[in-house]
Parts: C-alpha cells; structure tokens; sequence
C-alpha cells in the first residue's frame, strides 16, 4: 500500500517527505493524473494542490473511479477541500478548515484557493490565495488588530481582484483607494508576522492531515452510488490515461491499442471475435457467428443483402448472407467503452513490448522532426498522404470505399479516425521504409 500527495505551492515535497518519510510525491494533480496506473486498490492519495488554469483540472468521475477501486481518496487545502466537498458524500474525505467552509457553504467560489504558481522544480505561489487573506484577517479581527468593519471591507476588496492580482501589497493599493486607511493592512501583515501560523490556512491543513493520516484512513467513507455516474468518458479517460510515462510523454493504452490497430495484420480478426462476443453477450443466442447471423437477420427482417450498409460493392455481389450480415455487424458496431472493454478482453493489446517500443519511437520522432520555420510537420501533414499511408498498410484501393471498410474493420468508427491515428504514427513508419525520411523534413 502507497501513499501518494499531490502538492506544490501549498506545501513542498520536502515538507511532504518530513511528515511522511514514505510518500510518493506528485505535482499538482490535473486531469488524467490519477489514472495512469501508479495508484492500485489499498492505495491512499492524498489531493492538497491541482491545476485548473493550465489544462483541466481532475474531474470528479476520475476521483469515483480511484473509490469504486477501493483507493482511500483524501482532500485538503486548496483542489482537494474543493473535491471533497463535492465528494464527501460519495466516499472522498475532506479534513480541515479549508474544507469545512466550502463544505458548509461558508465559501463556495472556486477562486477562493486558487493561486498562480510556477513550473517544474520551482512550484512556490505567486499570489496570496482568498481564503488565505480570510483567515488572516478573521484571527487578527478576533485578537484585535482590526475592527470587524475593517476585516469585512479586506474581504471584499480581495474578492473584487482577479485571482492573479491578489496579494498584501496589492490590497493596501485597492483599500486606500476606497477611502479607508491603507495602514489596516500593514497591521495584519505584522499580525501573522508575529503569528506565522495563521498566514497559510491552506498550509496549515495540509500539515494537519498529513499528521492525522492514520485517523483519516480508519474514517468511515460513504459509498459511491449505485446510480448509473459512468458515462462515455469515464471509459475513454480510463484507457487514453492509463499507461507508462516517458521522457517522450505518456505511452497510453489507448496508444498501444491504435498501434495494432493499424499495423498488425491480425488485427481485424481480434476486432471480429470481441464484436462477436460483445453482440452475443447480452442474449439468450451462443456465441457461435451462425446463430449470430441468423439471429439478427430476424431481428432485423432482412431478407437481401442490398438491405445491408458497410459493404463494398464486390461484397454485395459474391457474398453469402450470413457472411454479409456479419461483417455488417461488425463494421457497425459502436460502443462508448469499446477500447475499454477490448482492453480487459485482450490485456496482451496493451502490455506488448515491441509496441510499446513503436509508440515511444513515434513519440521521439515527432518531438525532433519539423518543417519550415519550425512548425511541427505532425500537424500539417496532408490527409491524402495519410490516407495513401492506410492503403499501403491495409492491401487495399486508395478508394474511400474500399478503405472506409477496412478501417471499420480494424475497429474505427470513420475512416477519418484512422487518419488521426495514423498522423502521430507516420513520421516514424516513414524513417523506417527504404527511402527514409524526405529531403524537406528536417530531423533536428
């Protein structure tokens, strides 16, 4: 069992590692990042700092996810008390002060914990948080330092500037210009000055809940709902996340998966048996492909095959009509959580080394390879060139027919959707071929 924190400005992975000596340390977390498969059943996160400005923020369903998983899911401070505010009731649990008054509707905007902080090694806050200025205000008010008329008018000047501008200097700037003595705010700062521990309600928290880990985890959690909360995306974002992180950048199950989907010549009779499976699945009909075909040629009262879409021309002409339906079934077939499902039905998809190897070769390419002026040649590649690609791959006419089949084929909902598979692809494919890379193409 692992204990991992997602941190940054709020607190450093010093001071992370001082309070939990065995913690995995993780940035801010952002959407995808809890996904990727380091966090396993048994596992405790802790969620104290998230982005939200810079890419999308973690997304509750990712957060149900990790609990249905039986993942212990704390928050705190700044994005994890806004979770688990949200969330408390679904099993996530929330600790601290942070997390009470978002809890309790005594704060409810997300702005009052945001903070603008820097990249890489260097994640310390480059603003004063909202609820930070609160807190700080609210104890020095309650020890005197200020009246509760002064502490309500810092309040809402902070409120009044954008998240990025907040800072003590800047509220003295803002209060003065309201008429009232600017000097309210000196005597806060010499406050928590005098009294650090009220200058970070945020950092406090996250300090408190580390300490209480043990207590946190023997908490009893609520239980996430039976209700239908799984959509669409929760499957795509479980494999398009779930994989192995490289210098290159995340080889992704959903990478490896498009990799057999457009070079291994078997892949099309892989698509076939998990459609099949999958169409048999939830009747009373077995799997065999002639009852399939049987089956839903009554279901659907099809009695020519001229009835049937998705099927070339040729097709049409020499097939049987039990065949004919099939591959209609088949080239048919869409599902939300295809790729999910096809996964758990043929893990070996994703755990391939030599794809792995392609993916992260492809990656490489395209980071190093450019075309004029330096503009990534990956996004301009031409679609006719893409799609004369899927030709040569496939043993098939150029033709939109022909190809539009065997994409389906391969599991493609469109042939366009081949095409953008194929674009992060074709640099490397091209490096192996006897001709190499074109002379335009600059490797840098």
């Amino acid at each position: 069992m692992t204990l991992h924190v997602f941190t940054g400005p709020t607190l450093s992975a010093d001071e992370v590692l001082s309070s939990a000596p065995d913690a995995v340390v993780h940035p801010p977390v952002g959407h995808g990042d809890l996904l990727r498969g380091q966090i396993t059943p048994g596992d405790t996160v802790v969620i104290i700092d998230g982005l939200y400005h810079q890419q999308a923020p973690v997304r509750h369903k990712e957060i149900l996810l990790l609990l249905e998983r039986e993942v212990h899911v704390i928050g705190c401070s700044s994005m994890g008390a806004l979770r688990a505010a949200e969330l408390h009731q679904c099993g996530m649990v929330g600790h601290g002060r942070v997390f009470e008054m978002f809890r309790d509707g005594e704060i409810e905007a997300d702005d009052e914990v945001a903070v603008v902080h820097g990249r890489g090694q260097d994640l310390s806050a480059r603003n004063t948080p909202l609820v930070n200025v609160r807190w700080a205000v609210r104890v020095a008010a309650e020890a005197g330092v200020l009246t509760a008329e002064d502490a309500a008018a810092l309040v809402g000047v902070c409120q009044d500037l954008h998240y990025t501008e907040r800072s003590w200097r800047m509220l003295g700037l803002h209060l003065g210009r309201t008429g009232r003595d600017p000097g309210v705010v000196d005597r806060v700062v010499d406050f928590v000055r005098l009294h650090p521990e009220h200058a970070s309600i945020k950092r406090r928290d996250a300090l408190d809940t580390l300490a209480r880990l043990d207590e946190l985890v023997e908490h009893p959690a609520g239980v996430v709902a039976d209700a239908p909360w799984r959509n669409r995306f929760v499957f795509e974002w479980d494999v398009a996340h779930r994989g192995e992180p490289t210098s290159e950048g995340l080889v992704s199950d959903v990478d490896l998966i498009r990799h057999h989907q457009l070079f291994s010549e078997d892949f099309p009779r892989i698509w076939r048996l998990f459609v099949v499976g999958e169409l048999t699945e939830h009747r009373d009909a077995g799997p065999e492909e002639g009852d399939l075909a049987a089956h839903w040629l009554a279901a659907l009262g099809v009695s020519s095959i001229e009835q049937l879409p998705c099927l070339t021309a040729a097709e049409r002409s020499t097939l049987p009509l039990d065949e004919a339906v099939l591959r209609a079934l088949v080239r048919g077939f869409e599902s939300p959580r295809a790729l999910h499902d096809l996964r758990a039905r043929f893990p070996w998809l994703t755990t391939d080394p030599e794809a792995a190897s392609q993916v992260r070769t492809a990656l490489s390419v395209n980071a190093d390879t450019w075309w004029r002026g330096r503009e990534r040649l990956v996004d301009r590649l031409p679609s006719a060139r893409l799609t004369r690609l899927l030709a040569e791959l496939w043993g098939c006419e150029p033709s939109t027919e022909e190809l539009s089949v065997a994409a389906r084929d391969r599991g493609f909902v469109t042939l366009d959707d081949a095409v953008d598979a194929a674009r992060t692809r074709f640099l490397a494919h091209q490096a192996r071929t006897p001709q190499g890379q074109r002379p335009r193409w600059k490797v840098s």
